[in-house]
Parts: C-alpha cells; sequence; structure tokens
C-alpha cells in the first residue's frame, strides 16, 4: 500500500512539473516571439543572382569594336565598331570614307593645321593631312579642321586590323 501511495505522489508530482512551466521554457518562448516579430519588420529577404555582361539584355545589341593600326608602325590610330572596308570609297583618290557621327569611334591621330591644296578636275580641294601619333605618317585628311566635320577620309592602305601586318614588322 506504501508502494502504490509513493507511485500515486509521484505521479502528482511529474504532473504538477507538467503543467507548471520553468523560466527556461518562459526566456525560450519571449525569444522565439521576439525573433518572429523581427522577421516581420524587415524587409523581405531576396535571392541575389550573380548577372553577368553574357547575361544582359544590352549585351545583344552591343558588337564588337575592331581596333585599327598604322599600316608604318602598327600604332594604334583608330577603334571603330563598323569594319572600314565596308565604307564607300572615295572615286576621285580610293579613300575611305568615314562617316565620325554616324558610328561609335575613338580616334588616335592627330591632324595637321596646314592646308595641303590638291588640284582636281573641278577646281581645287583643301586638305588636312591626319598623322599618325607615333611615326607621323599620313593616313588620311578631312576637308575642314572643324571639330563638326561629318567624314575623315582614311587612305585605303593606311590603316590595318593586325599590328604584326605593318611595315615595321614585316621588315623583321
Amino acid at each position: 500500500m506504501e508502494k502504490n501511495a509513493a507511485n500515486e505522489k509521484n505521479a502528482a508530482n511529474e504532473k504538477n512539473a507538467a503543467d507548471e512551466i520553468s523560466l527556461l521554457d518562459i526566456k525560450r518562448k519571449a525569444q522565439n516571439d521576439q525573433e518572429a516579430q523581427n522577421d516581420n519588420s524587415k524587409q523581405k529577404k531576396f535571392k541575389i543572382l550573380n548577372y553577368t555582361s553574357k547575361d544582359s539584355s544590352i549585351n545583344k545589341l552591343e558588337t564588337e569594336f575592331i581596333v585599327y593600326f598604322c599600316f608604318l608602325c602598327g600604332n594604334n590610330c583608330l577603334i571603330s565598331e563598323i569594319n572600314i572596308n565596308k565604307l564607300p570609297i572615295r572615286n576621285v583618290d580610293n579613300s575611305i570614307i568615314f562617316p565620325i557621327l554616324k558610328f561609335i569611334n575613338k580616334k588616335f591621330h592627330k591632324t595637321q593645321n596646314k592646308q595641303i591644296p590638291i588640284k582636281r578636275q573641278n577646281g581645287i580641294e583643301i586638305q588636312y593631312r591626319i598623322l599618325c601619333n607615333e611615326c607621323e605618317a599620313p593616313i588620311g585628311y578631312t576637308t575642314t579642321l572643324n571639330h563638326d566635320e561629318q567624314y575623315i577620309y582614311y587612305y585605303d592602305y593606311s590603316l590595318v586590323t593586325d599590328p604584326m601586318k605593318s611595315k615595321l614588322f614585316l621588315d623583321l
């Protein structure tokens, strides 16, 4: 009988212990509630995706740039998005007509201030030579010194796409 009474007493104590909430349980519940409240007040989380230039829709509009070098020394003279061999050619001297404002380009050459008169069938044409920055070989000309010039005329032989094909390296 005493054992039954002791077992009943232990069972009652365990029931009271299960009904009672410990201090640790209260702290855990408060911490969980605080974390849930913080999560609701924070901005929603998002997944960071790593995009490269290959994934860009702008990339589909971009074209490859072509670098042109001086025919004599191999110095960089022009970077353009257009192949100059596909541009129209001037009939009087077979120079390539490069429309500056129409295509994206970066020029690495200088223009002489000296006027050079050229006698043509219909009169005299004034030219300003365009020279390579490195060797100062003439690679083309322009008809005015204005910065708003629409065209530059490059000699058909003056620009190469491979610097190793310039005369400086061919002679080695």
